[in-house]
């Protein structure tokens, strides 16, 4: 792999990580909140935009990467939130968070299938990433990436899927870890919160 861009990148942190790797050309997209001092990319790689308007056609990249972002954006933008992803690469690695996930400023949480339907109709093919097997470095990402892991990607005409994905693989998985976690943390904030003398359930 030799050039990446991330839809939503932040502080282009999964970039940065790509570029110690050795890909060679990164680019970065998310709005102009992202102060100027901040990025850990080169400045001239980052570019702010309106992730709710389709980013302008440019270079093709070897992978695009959109993580936790997507949920963030009102619920009208996702058919054109994906249609700037595909417009960027052939291989898509995506995640959003699901329903009653929780987080700051949560528009649009939905289930795996639904972003999979709307790559499918771009003649994308879906396969699910083995990410949630893993812990990443924080618990909000880990939360984030073990709920809704899954990576769409398009091989080519030739390999494209003749049909809808439903009824091939489930979709719909959670990993368990993280929905145990926050039932204990929900079990600890009763505790906290029951009266004295008074045992919660």
């Amino acid at each position: 792999m030799h050039s990446a861009v991330d839809v939503g990148c932040g502080v282009g942190t999964w970039l940065s990580v790509l570029r110690e790797r050795g890909v060679d050309t990164v680019r970065g997209f998310d709005g102009a909140w992202v102060r100027a001092d901040l990025p850990t990319i080169p400045r001239e790689s980052f570019i702010a935009v309106d992730l709710t308007e389709r980013i302008p056609k440019s270079d093709r990249f070897d992978l695009a990467i959109s993580v936790e972002v997507a949920e963030h954006l009102r619920r009208l933008a996702a058919e054109t939130f994906v249609d700037s992803l595909v417009d960027l690469s052939d291989f898509v690695l995506f995640s959003a968070a699901i329903p009653h996930q929780g987080g700051k400023h949560h528009l649009n949480e939905r289930w795996q299938d639904y972003w999979a339907g709307l790559f499918w109709a771009r003649g994308y093919a879906v396969s699910r990433s083995r990410s949630g097997r893993r812990s990443g470095r924080t618990t909000g990402f880990r939360f984030g990436t073990a709920r809704t892991c899954s990576s769409l990607c398009e091989e080519g005409a030739a390999r494209r899927a003749a049909g809808p994905h439903r009824g091939r693989f489930p979709l719909r998985i959670v990993h368990p870890a993280p929905i145990l976690e926050e039932n204990t943390r929900f079990r600890e904030r009763r505790l906290e919160d029951a009266p004295p003398g008074v045992r919660a359930s």
